[in-house]
């Protein structure tokens, strides 16, 4: 077996969690013999335990009526490397975050004090859930207005190289207006950027 240190295997750990769950920041910090994972808010610790489980170098045996840690590694490019004996995870929430979640107990009659641990997770997934539905209303939204603003460009050049003019693409320029307002509206940096 190969020996690393902690801090081997929390630079490890970091490409990891990074590709896990992009864009959530991590903080990795490892010592003598552990590595610690803390972050705010986004994924939940067995989540994050799952991506930390394949870095798990130590195990604890029963042997002779008492616990002991054995060296087992884990496997790195073909090779068991031993690493870090602890992996700790530690997750906050966000002052905001802790405040919907309070709503949403206070919705069904709890307080935060009173919460047990599975009730504060579902009232934590139901937030979540809750805003992964919005984004992808809004990009739904977002697709059609595209969707419609491209058909009418499409018509628009079509009519002109038919010979189309004046009068004849009045009403054709009118919808590709509207189409280019409704886009706007959804996103002004994207049709800024696009001189839309």
């Amino acid at each position: 077996m190969h020996y690393e240190s902690s801090t081997e295997t929390a630079k490890k750990i970091r490409v990891a969690l990074r590709r896990a769950f992009p864009g959530q920041p991590f903080s990795v910090r490892s010592s003598a013999d552990s590595v610690s994972v803390s972050w705010e808010d986004g994924p939940f610790v067995p989540d994050v335990e799952d991506v930390l489980h394949a870095f798990q170098s130590y195990e604890t045996r029963r042997s002779s009526g008492e616990d002991r840690r054995e060296a087992v590694g884990y496997g790195w490019e073909g090779r068991r490397i031993v690493g870090a004996q602890y992996l700790r995870t530690s997750r906050r929430l966000s002052a905001a975050r802790r405040a919907r979640v309070a709503e949403r107990l206070a919705e069904q009659g709890v307080s935060m004090q009173d919460a047990t641990k599975p009730l504060l997770l579902a009232a934590e997934r139901e937030i979540i859930q809750q805003q992964t539905h919005s984004v992808l209303e809004q990009m739904e939204a977002w697709e059609a207005a595209w969707s419609e603003y491209m058909h009418r460009l499409r018509r628009l050049e079509d009519l002109e190289a038919q010979g189309r003019y004046g009068y004849q693409l009045r009403m054709p320029r009118a919808a590709l207006g509207r189409a280019i307002q409704r886009l706007r509206a959804l996103d002004p940096d994207f049709c800024r950027r696009l001189h839309i």
